[in-house]
């Protein structure tokens, strides 16, 4: 719990603006949803470890390209320009490392294909 409590709260701004950015309003509350679970909680669940692999996979675009996803229409409207792209696989990366730290800490992990390193959208561009 305590590396994903540094995470959040050394990134809780960042992830929350992505999660909008990338995902919109239900990304977000889910984003803000997770935030809070994780500082009232005093052991990881099941739910929360699900949730994380969640936001990983939105901020990698693991669901772009399905034409009945919010997030490929919240995609399509950011500029491969935009320094928040950069901020964005920055964010990734790190979730990557935190998701990493959690399986190698449980009996029984998450799986790798679970939290699979998705290229970042900056490099796909």
């Amino acid at each position: 719990m305590a590396a994903v409590r540094a995470f959040f709260f050394e990134h809780e701004s960042a992830l929350l603006n992505a999660s909008r950015l990338l995902g919109g309003e239900q990304a977000y509350r889910r984003s803000r949803d997770l935030i809070e679970m994780v500082g009232e909680s005093h052991r990881m669940t099941r739910r929360m470890r699900q949730r994380l692999v969640d936001l990983h996979a939105l901020l990698t675009l693991k669901n772009v390209g399905d034409p009945d996803r919010v997030e490929t229409a919240c995609f399509a409207e950011i500029a491969p320009a935009d320094p928040v792209v950069e901020d964005i696989c920055l964010l990734a990366d790190a979730l990557y490392d935190v998701l990493g730290a959690i399986a190698q800490g449980e009996l029984a992990p998450v799986a790798e294909t679970d939290i699979g390193h998705a290229p970042c959208y900056k490099d796909a561009a």
